[in-house]
């Protein structure tokens, strides 16, 4: 769900685009209702503290095949490659986008702007993409850390590492996992089904250029399959129920952030949207619909993998692998794109 996302086809040349668009108040009211629940069901950091335990992010799922420290030097190696591959967009030459709004819907006009650097990161995808890896990172060094004993478990040594920083890197490390695990299976989902589609259908193959790049496979696919290895092979992070809360946090900021930045991307020349489901220009209703949709979607994700956490602890033995394999196969099947 990256910065080539278009609608299906171009807008009509004849009418006049407008200067401002916005967010209608029921979109604003939907919003509001998802910031509410989040707000209101936010775990205590006391809640958070007794499941974000040492134990948590470094006991392995296959024990037989994998210890601790192993988990730890997999979780950096993903880490670098995410982190990596963030670092050489920012710094290379950056890509073209070119949208393409509804035009039996919106009053906006086709445009293109080129995105490099900083703005690399504008895309709801790399903000999932970038708190994987930042995730993967930050668990992985806690692994690395206890797997050399310089964590005091039992917190007789109070000293910095084990009686601040770690607390907050497990902390980061949970938060970070429920708030992106739901929200890459979304990207993926939002790019099979909606985005990809919609660009073949307006500007053929060319459209599609960017979603089958190498970035474009990476970013919109293979966060997918990061955390169905971490669910099935590596510590099986917990992601849980009570916490469900949290799981809409990054796409209500990222809202907010695009209705922010409408009249900033091009100023002087009306409002700009990144992704066509995000247009406040088109008629009353169509935009919380839109809005509301992506939640429901984004919270069934949540489910989704809160309840994997449970099936494979509850049947699935320490050692058991190919179950683990035909699970990660076909989840990662039915929600990531390859080709046109």
């Amino acid at each position: 769900m990256d910065s080539s996302a278009i609608a299906s086809s171009a807008s009509s040349p004849n009418a006049k685009p407008p200067m401002s668009a916005p967010p209608p108040f029921s979109a604003i009211g939907v919003v509001l209702c998802v910031t509410v629940f989040s707000l209101r069901g936010t775990p205590s950091w006391k809640d958070i503290d007794a499941v974000a335990t040492v134990e948590a992010f470094t006991t392995p799922v296959l024990p037989s095949l994998l210890s601790t420290r192993s988990i730890g030097i997999i979780r950096c190696l993903i880490a670098c490659f995410m982190l990596g591959a963030i670092t050489m967009r920012m710094l290379g030459p950056g890509i073209e986008i070119f949208q393409v709004p509804n035009p039996s819907k919106s009053k906006l006009k086709p445009w293109k702007m080129r995105m490099c650097g900083i703005l690399i990161l504008a895309t709801f995808t790399y903000w999932s993409f970038l708190l994987m890896g930042l995730y993967f990172l930050v668990s992985g060094i806690i692994c690395l850390i206890s797997s050399f004993g310089l964590l005091d478990e039992n917190g007789d040594n109070d000293n910095f590492i084990n009686s601040f920083l770690i607390p907050w890197l497990l902390r980061f490390s949970l938060l970070s996992f429920e708030i992106s695990a739901p929200g890459a299976f979304l990207v993926s989902t939002v790019v099979r089904y909606g985005l990809w589609p919609a660009a073949l259908k307006s500007r053929g193959p060319d459209g599609t250029i960017l979603f089958r790049s190498f970035m474009g496979l990476v970013t919109h696919n293979v966060t997918v399959l990061f955390v169905l290895t971490e669910i099935c092979f590596l510590g099986g992070t917990p992601v849980l129920m009570n916490h469900m809360a949290v799981g809409p946090v990054m796409g209500i900021l990222y809202i907010l952030f695009s209705w922010y930045m409408m009249n900033r991307w091009q100023p002087g020349t009306g409002p700009r949207f990144i992704y066509f489901f995000l247009d406040t220009t088109v008629p009353k209703y169509e935009c919380a619909i839109a809005l509301f949709v992506l939640v429901t979607v984004l919270m069934g994700f949540y489910i989704m993998v809160a309840q994997m956490d449970l099936l494979l602890e509850s049947y699935l033995d320490d050692d058991t692998v190919l179950p683990r394999i035909l699970i990660t196969f076909g989840l990662s099947s039915a929600v990531c794109r390859f080709r046109n």
